[in-house]
């Protein structure tokens, strides 16, 4: 399921001081409902109570969120607060607000508690950095093997949230998978976040990174796997292919998968019949009949 988690976060130290002394704080927003509009009302209270204080809100499009922020940040450079997706991924460029909040700290913990977590670099960070605004969901990834094994047509464009719901729950019920839909938290894969700000502009390009990346976090913790043989992705699709798939997938985030497939399209084939191929495992072997 593709979806988007917005939160506010605080970028420099100049939004945590100005309860402090007056100050120009910049808000970066973008928009597609009337986000900015509400966070515009919010900022003339703030002013209203901390005179001297001037809030400018910068309302700008979603992908300057995505792929102009990060350049910013690196540089330097940004507004002070700014509406963000890719929560957990920009942290290392977050304020961490709790010296300043004293008393309001216990407020922030009651009403933001579990999803204060999303915005931390790890589990050991306990810093408070901003709060969730809302969450959008915006479509779907759907499982198309599932809906051909179940003989479950797919949706057409036109269908609503509950078309989709009722031909969920028949294929569940035909494969007997546990769950019709599920949302996905776990954020960016932060191995990949090293890597994607160096993707080429264009197809043939190369980009050098200097960055040491460790290859084992490609690897999910558990290494099972299956394999069988197969052939090649691409054309001419050439046979002879050993094939191994680990059993535990890694995740990555929507922006992320945005950011590939942007670059590359169907780069897998079709899914194909075993046609009497054996699927092997790291324990026993499965003798695979036609399907």
């Amino acid at each position: 399921m593709i979806h988007r988690y917005q939160g506010l976060v605080a970028l420099a130290a100049a939004i945590a001081a100005a309860t402090a002394f007056a100050a120009e704080i910049r808000v970066q927003c973008y928009s597609d409902g009337n986000e900015c509009e509400v966070t515009g009302d919010l900022a003339k209270r703030f002013e209203a109570k901390n005179p001297g204080t001037k809030i400018i809100i910068d309302k700008v499009p979603y992908k300057a969120v995505v792929e102009t922020l990060p350049v910013q940040l690196a540089a330097g450079e940004g507004p002070d607060i700014a509406r963000v997706t890719d929560l957990g991924g920009l942290n290392k460029y977050y304020l961490d607000i709790t010296p300043f909040l004293g008393a309001r700290t216990k407020y922030w913990e009651d009403n933001f508690g579990p999803t204060l977590k999303w915005l931390r670099a790890s589990p050991a960070d306990k810093g408070i950095y901003g709060m969730m605004t809302q969450l959008t969901v915006t479509g779907l990834f759907v499982n198309k093997t599932l809906f051909e094994q179940a003989k479950v047509p797919i949706p057409p464009a036109t269908a609503t949230w509950d078309d989709w719901m009722e031909a969920g729950k028949k294929v569940a019920a035909a494969t007997k998978t546990p769950f019709v839909m599920a949302m996905d938290r776990s954020g960016p894969n932060a191995v990949l976040a090293m890597l994607w700000p160096h993707l080429p502009k264009a197809a043939g390009a190369k980009e050098t990174v200097t960055d040491m990346v460790n290859p084992r976090g490609f690897l999910p913790a558990d290494r099972g796997y299956w394999t069988y043989t197969g052939s090649l992705t691409t054309p001419p699709c050439s046979e002879g292919v050993s094939w191994i798939v680990m059993t535990t997938p890694i995740e990555l985030s929507g922006e992320q998968l945005a950011a590939f497939t942007r670059l590359i399209n169907d780069n897998n084939r079709p899914v194909q019949k075993l046609n009497g191929r054996t699927i092997l495992t790291d324990a026993v072997s499965i003798v695979a009949a036609n399907r």
